[in-house]
C-alpha cells in the first residue's frame, strides 16, 4: 500500500468519525463557533501527529522515535505554558529539564 493510500484511508476514517460525533451530539451542534474552531484545530493537529508518527516509522530508526515519543509530554507542557498561559509548578519545570536532559544524553549514545 502506498503512502498516499494510507493518508487517504486515515483521512477518510477521521472525517467520517468526526462527522458522526458532531451530528450525534446535541451539545456540539448548539456550541458556539469558537468551540467548534478549537475542535477542528485539535482534530487537525491530532491527525497530523498520528500521520507523522506513522510515516516516521517507515524511515527512522526506532531508537530515535522512542526519544521523540518520550519528549511528547514536555512539549505539551511547554505549549500549554506559552500558548495557553497556564501556570506551571517548580516540579513541572524540573521534570521538563530532566526530560530534555535525558533525551539529549540518549541522543549522544
Amino acid at each position: 500500500m502506498s503512502c498516499n493510500q494510507i493518508i487517504y484511508k486515515y483521512y477518510e476514517r477521521g472525517l467520517m468519525s468526526s462527522l458522526l460525533l458532531f451530528f450525534s451530539n446535541e451539545k456540539l451542534q448548539k456550541s458556539d463557533k469558537k468551540t467548534i474552531g478549537y475542535l477542528i484545530v485539535i482534530a487537525l493537529f491530532g491527525f497530523t501527529g498520528v500521520l507523522g508518527i506513522n510515516v516516521a516509522l517507515e524511515g527512522l530508526p526506532i531508537s530515535l522515535l522512542s526519544i521523540i515519543g518520550l519528549i511528547g509530554p514536555c512539549i505539551s507542557l511547554l505549549i500549554s505554558f506559552f500558548i495557553l498561559k497556564e501556570k506551571m509548578l517548580i516540579r513541572q519545570w524540573v521534570g521538563i529539564a530532566l526530560c530534555l536532559a535525558s533525551s539529549f544524553l540518549l541522543l549522544l549514545n
